[in-house]
């Protein structure tokens, strides 16, 4: 007579815990939500180093400030929107690096940033402006 064993998991929850065990599970990210689907496992925006350092140049009297943007992720990412509301400048910025879109800013055109990447720019205005990841896809 086969031994009856009490149901402690779902079928859900087993998948899941495979999933995560076996590193392929992906989580997209969009804005502020992360969805889990069947994959590879990908980046989330806690996956970015933003820095903002101050250099010795003025601008038409504003300060410049460089800001540094690195992929951690051990995944490549595309269409990387950072927030930047109001975001202004004084100084030019090439348009392939970064392009203000309402209240987001795009990176390098939506190109790929490979894993350990990293972009440059820099702009002109005071005071610094606080740039936040907001959405970005990855590429694994």
């Amino acid at each position: 007579m086969a031994a009856a064993f009490p149901k402690l998991f779902s079928s859900f929850t087993i998948l899941l815990f495979l999933a995560l065990t076996m590193d392929c599970y992906h989580e997209l990210v969009h804005m502020d939500y992360i969805y889990l689907l069947a994959g590879k496992a990908q980046c989330t925006l806690n996956d970015f180093t933003i820095g903002t350092v101050r250099t010795d140049t003025l601008i038409g009297g504003k300060s410049e400030w460089k800001v540094t943007v690195i992929n951690t992720c051990h995944c490549g990412v595309q269409q990387i929107y950072l927030n930047c509301k109001g975001f202004q400048t004084v100084e030019k910025i090439d348009p392939n690096i970064f392009s203000v879109h309402g209240d987001r800013c795009l990176l390098i055109g939506g190109k790929l940033l490979p894993s350990k990447g990293s972009v440059n720019f820099a702009y002109a205005w005071d005071p610094p402006f606080l740039l936040s990841p907001a959405a970005t896809t990855s590429a694994c």
